[in-house]
């Protein structure tokens, strides 16, 4: 798989974006929602490769890997882009990107990492999922202490997964979306305010929506590629239709600057296999297909 580059304007051109290769190497992880980053300030991207966090300045061709982040996953940029977050070990980390020791801030109940962010006001979100439809929402003081559940005032979303929490800049809000534990084809991408969720779209699963400053909600859904919608941040809605960016890509990143970072992979087809916690590769099951998503293991194994 690759990782690219772009820049987003307004309004949207066609074709919207110019690209350019940022790495051939990158690993990206979609059961540890490991995926390339790119700074809020737009000067680096920190990218997977070999489960170690690897950065690389814009101005540069450099790939350095990070001291400190083995076995990093989910991993997340701090809004002054001088830190990044990330699970290991069932707890939160955070390290400062041109040196130093990480930093763990807090433990989570056990249960698989499924994405991070940091707010301007100084406070990281975490998912950890436990399994199909389930998953928690958790609120950990950038500085450390203890990790804390978030309970949404909606009575509807207290059982199901919390997942994908993304910030809000200029604001303390986050989007995140949820997966009915009934039925994890029912999902909603909510943007939560304290404990006060706003429902901003139903049954069209909008996957780590972040909001542009150019008025967009930028996202991948089922539909291969990464979409835009325009979006007013103060009411909380679309206001007008999806508009397709780029083809066959996923696992968007936007910087304050309008700059995308996104993987860009052979489109159509998955393949199912095992792996460990370690994502190591432990077998594969059936033949490279279009379509196969979620796949759930039967109780008895």
């Amino acid at each position: 798989m690759a990782a690219s580059f772009g820049r987003l304007t307004s309004p949207v051109p066609d074709p919207p974006l110019a690209e350019f290769l940022l790495s051939e190497r990158v690993t990206p992880r979609t059961f540890d929602m490991s995926f390339p980053r790119i700074a809020p300030n737009g000067e680096y991207v920190a990218l997977p490769l070999n489960k170690q966090i690897h950065l690389r300045q814009m101005s540069s061709s450099e790939l350095r890997p990070i001291p400190g982040t083995e076995r990093a996953q989910a991993f997340f940029w701090s809004p002054d882009s001088r830190f990044l977050g990330f699970h290991r070990d069932g707890s939160i980390w955070k390290i400062e990107i041109n040196g130093g020791l990480p930093q763990q801030l807090a433990a989570l109940p056990p249960g698989y990492a499924w994405g991070g962010t940091w707010t301007e006001e100084g406070i990281i979100y975490a998912n950890n999922a436990r399994g199909p439809g389930s998953g928690d929402l958790y609120r950990i003081p950038d500085r450390g202490g203890v990790a804390v559940k978030v309970i949404p005032s909606d009575t509807t979303l207290q059982s199901g997964a919390l997942l994908a929490p993304e910030a809000i800049p200029g604001t303390n809000d986050i989007f995140f979306t949820w997966l009915s534990e009934e039925d994890i084809t029912t999902v909603g991408t909510y943007r939560l305010s304290g404990d006060d969720a706003t429902l901003v779209t139903r049954n069209r699963y909008m996957y780590g929506p972040q909001y542009d400053s150019e008025g967009y909600l930028v996202y991948t859904n089922n539909n291969p590629g990464i979409w835009a919608v325009p979006y007013d941040v103060d009411g909380a809605h679309d206001t007008g239709e999806p508009i397709l960016l780029i083809r066959d890509a996923a696992s968007v990143s936007i910087s304050n600057n309008h700059s995308l970072v996104y993987v860009r992979d052979n489109p159509g087809s998955s393949q199912f296999g095992w792996v460990d916690f370690e994502g190591t590769k432990l077998a594969e099951s059936g033949t490279s297909r279009a379509g196969t998503t979620f796949p759930q293991v039967s109780a008895d194994g």
